[in-house]
């Protein structure tokens, strides 16, 4: 078996000299690395990685608690064993409540060397042993599994075609495709809320729609690019009662978050190969709902509208409405095709009419958040009957409607940016704090962290971490070459307490150490 590895950080050199020595004829053990300072030592450490550190407590410039400190954060599998001395004994024991392996007492003798090799093997040949054993690697399949669905999932989606080997594979994970009839669905959580809620949300959701459809074969929910993907695996040619199954859940959600759920399922399907096919019927479905802020559920097959002449009754209004609120324009105009040729007079018994539609409209407009009185300098009622030919009414009408989509489309456009900028300049004004993160930002701003990284891909070229970094280390390089303050001092003042750490994400974002740095 291979030597596990030793680095060892110890400012006098004769101590770290002895301690050499004596670990040496151990053959479970060999020193790989060696420091004299808890500065250089961290540098030294991310270069080897080894399996043990052992370090003094009190060292100049770093202390041993604060690089054990930096190794456990970045590194937590490493053990880690302190020297000290009679009065640093305080010290080592709150090192040991904090996961380090032991203690080495100076004078050091070889027989306490011993002593904590063996112990040091013990914990090492444990983790190993952990490794390769049956049942933990069991309890680990069954924990990864659903990242392993949804991988699966996401794979096949990407794929034209579906072979029967890709097919099969959901065998392995005890799921037998080759049989029964699918139907798959799609949820989309909107709205601004902290992620505690969001991920509480998509939990229940989850949860809800393995419990609802239990009657099914099977229930497989899965992350996909477009939201909380699903898939009903049925013996029937038919899903029984399925919108109104997703209809309890949304009703069920309401009671727990404010945050808006759409559902979109597709109309069942067989064979298995055909899923992508399916999964685009809810994704195109979702499309239709893309204009409305309120809790809504669909089926493929409802969107299949028919453009005969309707009466001007109570279903024809809220038809009317479904379709200004959820379709696109191109169906819009399909749906009035009729009216919009209609060159008879408008008369005094069409008020009734007008009136219904002026109320339709400023509720539409209520709906996206439009003030009305924007668009139109007068009373709603008063310009539609103002028209003298039906034909006008409606072409007024539909350009109406266009006018109250792009008025919202330009308010959250609008809103969007100040809120980016808000964000932009919170960040230049605080990136020293070193508490200032994005979930502040968040909390302070009252929007959630999906939310927060939609912006960013909107409006920037990075994401909100990593324009933060940058931030910092541009600051800090500024920092290194125009001034002598000591590098611990200047990663304070750019938002890092830990200097390791500030080291690390400095060497990640310019390729060098903040020493190499300042000399070049």
């Amino acid at each position: 078996m291979t030597a596990y590895t030793i680095m060892l950080v110890e400012d006098e050199d004769d101590i770290r000299s002895r301690i050499h020595s004596k670990i040496e004829p151990n053959p479970h053990f060999m020193v790989t690395a060696q420091a004299n300072n808890g500065y250089d030592a961290f540098e030294l450490f991310e270069k080897h990685v080894p399996d043990v550190l052992i370090t003094d407590i009190k060292m100049p410039f770093v202390d041993g608690l604060t690089l054990a400190s930096s190794v456990k954060l970045l590194y937590p599998k490493t053990k880690i064993v302190f020297i000290t001395g009679f009065n640093e004994f305080d010290y080592a024991k709150k090192a040991i409540e904090l996961g380090v392996i032991d203690y080495l007492s100076k004078p050091i003798s070889a027989s306490d060397i011993e002593t904590v090799l063996n112990k040091l093997k013990t914990r090492l040949d444990d983790d190993q042993r952990n490794l390769f054993n049956e049942e933990k690697l069991k309890e680990v399949y069954q924990s990864q599994l659903p990242a392993l669905i949804d991988y699966q999932f996401n794979d096949i989606l990407r794929k034209r075609v579906i072979t029967q080997q890709e097919i099969d594979r959901f065998l392995m994970y005890g799921y037998d495709f080759n049989h029964g009839y699918f139907t798959n669905g799609l949820i989309s959580i909107e709205g601004e809320a902290p992620l505690l809620l969001i991920e509480q949300t998509r939990t229940f959701l989850f949860n809800a729609i393995k419990n609802q459809f239990s009657n099914c074969r099977h229930v497989l929910v899965f992350n996909s690019m477009y939201g909380l993907g699903f898939c009903l695996h049925h013996d029937e040619p038919t899903l029984q009662d399925g919108l109104s199954k997703c209809a309890e859940i949304v009703d069920l959600k309401s009671e727990i978050s404010k945050l808006v759920v759409k559902i979109a399922i597709s109309t069942p399907f067989e064979p298995f190969n055909k899923f992508n096919v399916h999964f685009n019927q809810t994704i195109e479905t979702m499309k239709r709902f893309d204009s409305f802020n309120f809790d809504c559920i669909g089926q493929y097959d409802d969107f299949k509208v028919e453009t005969a002449s309707l009466p001007f009754d109570r279903v024809w209004f809220e038809h009317f409405e479904a379709m200004i609120r959820l379709k696109p324009l191109k169906d819009i105009d399909e749906f009035l095709k009729d009216f919009m040729d209609d060159e008879r007079d408008v008369r005094l018994s069409d008020r009734p009419l007008l009136l219904k539609l002026s109320t339709l409209m400023l509720d539409y407009a209520a709906f996206l958040h439009v003030n009305l009185d924007d668009i139109i300098a007068m009373d709603i009622l008063d310009r539609l009957s103002s028209f003298r030919k039906m034909a006008s009414l409606w072409h007024y009408l539909r350009e109406l409607i266009v006018n109250i989509r792009d008025k919202s489309s330009l308010n959250q456009q609008s809103k969007s940016m100040e809120l980016y900028k808000e964000i932009e300049f919170m960040m230049k004004r605080s990136f020293q704090d070193p508490l200032f993160s994005m979930e502040m930002v968040c909390d302070h701003l009252n929007i959630s962290s999906s939310y927060l990284t939609s912006l960013f891909k909107r409006y920037s070229t990075s994401s909100f971490n990593k324009c933060l970094v940058k931030l910092r280390i541009d600051k800090a390089s500024e920092l290194l070459l125009n001034t002598p303050l000591k590098i611990y001092e200047i990663a304070q003042m750019v938002g890092y307490n830990d200097v390791y750490y500030f080291s690390h994400s400095f060497k990640k974002q310019t390729g060098v150490t903040p020493k190499e740095f300042r000399h070049e």
